[in-house]
């Protein structure tokens, strides 16, 4: 699109998820990332794990955490940003 503009909002390190807005309602990805290097990634089908979590709560809940992590995390650091955009 002609009035669209990237801007790097925070850094995925290894080990880190990302589209995790795809397992939360309406379940439709709100950004995306882009590899610097070399990368292995791990593709989850979004609505086949929401399957898998109705049979696992144990899993849900140790995979929700962790998606809650990565995203407290990535606002802090969007916090931090727009703070010294703004200085």
């Amino acid at each position: 699109q002609e009035n669209c503009r990237e801007v790097a909002v925070c850094q995925i390190n290894a080990g880190e998820p990302f589209g995790i807005s795809t397992l939360i309602q309406p379940r439709v990805f709100t950004s995306t990332a882009r590899s610097c290097g070399p990368s292995r990634v791990i593709q989850f089908d979004a609505q086949a794990l929401v399957e898998l979590f109705q049979g696992d709560p144990a899993l849900e809940l140790l995979l929700m955490r962790r998606m809650a992590e990565a995203a407290i995390s990535r606002l802090h650091a969007t916090r931090v940003q727009l703070a010294a955009a703004w200085s």
